[in-house]
């Protein structure tokens, strides 16, 4: 998720040690401190536009079932 300061707010990142900018930093959505951050509204945030999209995969090839091959043996019984 990407997280920005709340409106008059300065909130350091724990890791770097350094106030994060004002367009915002890419934090993991289950990192308690940037949870405690958004509840306490430190932080908001930033639109899902802003954020990468997700790849894009591809369907698998669908295949029709495989029929044995005829026999041209004869089978006496």
């Amino acid at each position: 998720m990407r997280v920005k300061p709340a409106a008059g707010r300065r909130v350091m990142d724990p890791r770097t040690h350094l106030h994060i900018p004002e367009d915002g930093i890419n934090v993991s959505e289950l990192d308690t401190y940037w949870v405690r951050r958004l509840r306490s509204r430190d932080v908001v945030l930033v639109e899902a536009i802003a954020a990468q999209p997700e790849p894009v995969k591809p369907e698998p090839a669908k295949s029709e079932p495989v029929k044995p091959p005829k026999s041209t043996h004869k089978v006496e019984v």
